[in-house]
């Protein structure tokens, strides 16, 4: 028979040889808890190396000793551990390996095979399998439990003990005080393995820790500091043996965290690397999940500014496929980081008015020699088709309303009507206002950006000599050594655990981008689709989850079908009869945009924000002259005297005209009557801002239309102060967006075979909408060239 202390560390109870006052099940995790707990060892802070030592009070020198490695990968923590103890005339080793899934970070279920091999005669090896569940069941209470099968070869029975453990944080979750214990039952031996508790004393990196082991009647007192990435625990348990107090076992472990959650110093005046290019959305954290909805570089720039530890950001600037809106919310986050005495520092290489405009808000500009910046101010492009689809016999019938609600001008004229044109004037003039304050900023003077902007692109050499960069990033000169700057962290090497445990209090961030539709495919236009079905769902799932105190709607949207933008916006406003709601406007909230953000009753938006277009229409084409061209002769059998009022095949006569007209009206009153709910102003105060008029979010401010200006990081705060909450104490979360094999399989069974099938699908979705109120506001600005 095995000795019961190898016994007891086979089957994973705390009493292994190496032994700490915390290898307590419920308390430690990560790397630590590798020996005694393969479900705790996936809730690792980032990679991790443990350490440990034990000194025997009768014996010189390290008896027993032991080295465990966790490393959090994509939901998922492999780990593994190895163990030495030496006796005499014999050699014990416990090894370790096993994977932890961790589907969120308050649970993780391990599975861990452990292998014991002892040098000494008549000792069999052994083996277990051990699997283990450990949770955060709130801020003041984890469960950890788990169950150990091992065989133990000739020499040793096979046996069966679970365990459960306990910790509690009773002081309102407060975590520098916690009590708590684990115990085993071997179902061989029919009686109670090594227990223990546990009381832990601590403030942020200083911790004290008394444990008592019933069954062995032994106390342990440990102390524990952690600095930067590394903890360093000694503990003892003193001999009471002859009457007095004498020194005994000993143990001593350092733990080395890559993101470790506490620290009584944190490490200063470190790089940090950015990267902010594209649509700005992040990688997705795990393989199997699609990119995030929406990009929340801005609110993660602006949480950085908190970070004492850091002292420069690099932004490595490229393409950016975003809007203006977008474009000042990065700015506002860089002036937030310098505000916070942080150096920003752009790196640029090929830019536009864009990208430009986000580095000219950092302390110092760095310019690729080989580059060039374009500095040739913003246009709108727009194309009028109305006589192309006349030589081909289709004339498309629309009916608006509202002077301002010129989305149909596109397939009804051949040039823009003056409201159009006027809206398109303001927009551009705030753009441009924008561009020459950067420059400003930049210590240019007034007849210094006339000339900037009339000349329009910059070698790297007259960028610098114009003042448009602080210098280049290496020398032009190919006979000098190039300049190296000292590499810097990334941004998500940055993140840090919450010290704190359970599910952390959580500001819901639902996206509504694209056009707004029903279902999935019904979207007749190319772009991303806000699907009302998916919106409510998670809207629903917000109303329901206990965690999620607030919410915030981000809309990025120019609107689509009336009836699914009214479907958002029920949901947006039963949502905020339970919980705070904010909605934030990015680049655009225009037409069914707006309707969707007035559920919420308070909105931010940015001061480029493209927002209002309060109106609706509908289209509806008319081929009657194509079909006659082509030699195409119809004849329609109706009852009822519309019956083929939506025909494609002849045009609205005046009193089918009117109709439309008035059923429109209706919908347009209903629309109002949303606005004037959501903003708490009577209709025809309203009216004069509706009929389809766009607006900036800094006109939209002073017409009361938004609450306030900025981006998504005020409105975040915003909806947790609304809750009672400090921002920097809230989780944010959004929608993970799957990569479902069922789904997958269900695209490819659903496409089209044949080119034919592909273009009668997309005339589906165009039928769909024919003779539909569509609240929708479809040009986009092309800021830049």
């Amino acid at each position: 028979m095995l000795e019961p202390l190898l016994w007891l560390t086979l089957l994973g109870a705390s009493d292994a040889p190496t032994t700490l006052p915390t290898d307590v099940s419920g308390y430690g995790r990560g790397a630590e808890a590798v020996f005694f707990d393969p479900g705790a060892a996936g809730l690792a802070d980032g990679f991790e190396l443990h350490l440990r030592a034990r000194l025997a009070a009768d014996e010189l020198g390290v008896q027993r000793g032991g080295v465990a490695l966790a490393w959090p990968l994509a939901g998922v923590t492999p780990f593994a551990g190895f163990e030495w103890r030496h006796v005499p005339g014999a050699r014990h080793r416990l090894g370790t390996i096993g994977l932890a899934l961790v589907p969120d970070e308050q649970l993780s279920l391990g599975v861990a095979w452990r292998r014991y091999l002892s040098s000494r005669a008549g000792y069999a090896d052994a083996s277990a399998v051990d699997v283990g569940l450990a949770a955060e069941v709130s801020s003041w209470l984890t469960l950890s439990g788990g169950v150990v099968w091992a065989d133990g070869g000739v020499e040793a029975p096979r046996g069966t003990t679970a365990r459960i453990g306990a910790m509690l944080r009773p002081l309102g979750g407060a975590p520098w005080l916690q009590l708590g214990g684990d115990t085993g039952w071997s179902f061989g031996e029919q009686e109670l393995a090594a227990s223990r508790v546990l009381l832990d004393l601590g403030l942020e990196g200083v911790h004290a820790q008394v444990a008592y082991e019933p069954r062995a009647e032994r106390l342990w007192f440990g102390a524990a500091i952690s600095l930067f990435g590394s903890t360093l625990q000694l503990a003892t348990a003193p001999s009471l043996d002859g009457g007095g107090a004498a020194l005994g076992d000993s143990t001593v472990a350092l733990t080395m965290r890559a993101a470790p959650s506490e620290s009584l110093v944190w490490p200063s005046g470190r790089t940090v690397e950015v990267q902010v290019h594209g649509d700005l959305r992040s990688s997705p954290p795990r393989p199997w999940l699609g990119r995030p909805p929406l990009a929340t570089l801005a609110v993660e720039l602006t949480a950085l500014a908190r970070d004492s530890s850091v002292a420069t950001v690099v932004l490595e600037i490229g393409e950016l496929e975003v809007g203006l809106a977008s474009v000042e919310e990065l700015r506002q986050a860089i002036q937030a980081l310098r505000g916070a005495g942080k150096t920003v520092i752009a790196e640029i290489a090929n830019v536009d008015d864009k990208a430009y405009l986000v580095a000219a808000a950092a302390d110092r500009i760095r310019l690729d020699p080989a580059g060039v910046v374009q500095l040739d101010g913003f246009a709108v492009r727009m194309l009028y088709v109305a006589e192309a689809l006349a030589k081909l016999g289709v004339r498309v019938e629309a009916v608006e309303i509202g002077r301002y609600k010129t989305a149909p001008d596109v397939f009804t004229r051949n040039a823009p009507r003056p409201e159009e044109l006027e809206v398109k004037r303001e927009v551009l003039a705030e753009a441009m206002a924008l561009l020459r304050a950067a420059l400003r900023e930049r210590g240019l003077a007034v007849d210094e950006i006339a000339a900037v902007l009339g000349e329009g692109v910059f070698t790297a050499e007259r960028a610098l000599a114009h003042r448009l960069v602080d210098e280049l990033s290496q020398p032009t000169d190919p006979a000098a050594l190039p300049q190296v700057r000292e590499s810097g962290q990334s941004l998500a090497s940055l993140a840090r655990p919450r010290p704190v445990w359970g599910a952390p209090a959580r500001v819901a961030l639902i996206p509504v981008v694209g056009t707004i539709v029903i279902e999935r495919g019904d979207n007749p236009l190319p772009g991303e689709s806000a699907e009302a079905t998916r919106v409510v769902r998670e809207l629903e799932a917000a109303l329901r989850d206990p965690t999620v105190v607030a919410a915030v709607v981000r809309v990025d949207s120019g609107g689509g079908d009336v009836y699914a933008s009214e479907v958002i916006w029920r949901a947006v406003r039963q949502l905020a009869e339970h919980k705070p709601v904010v909605a934030s406007l990015g680049d655009a909230a225009a037409s069914g945009g707006y309707y969707v953000a007035v559920g919420a009753p308070f909105i931010v938006a940015e001061p480029n924000t493209l927002t209002g277009s309060i109106g609706i229409f509908t289209l509806r084409p008319d081929a009657s002259a194509l079909l006659e061209r082509i030699g195409v002769h119809v004849e329609t059998v109706k009852e009822g005297e519309r019956a083929d009022w939506d025909s494609w095949t002849r045009p609205l006569d005046q009193a089918e005209r009117e109709r439309v007209t008035r059923v429109l009206g209706d919908y347009y009153e209903t629309v109002l009557g949303r606005v004037a709910h959501g903003r708490r102003r009577p209709i025809d105060e309203l009216r004069p801002l509706a009929e389809g008029r766009v607006y900036t979010g800094q006109a939209a401010l002073r017409l009361g239309l938004v609450d306030a200006v900025g981006g998504l990081a005020a409105a975040i705060a915003e909806a947790a102060a609304r809750a009672g909450y400090d921002p920097d104490a809230v989780e944010v979360t959004q929608p993970e967006t799957s990569l479902s094999l069922a789904a997958a399989w269900e695209n490819v069974a659903a496409a089209p075979a044949h080119p034919l099938a592909a273009l009668a699908e997309l005339r589906r979705r165009v039928v769909a909408w024919e003779g539909r109120p569509l609240a929708l506001w479809p040009f986009s600005f092309a800021v830049g060239r």
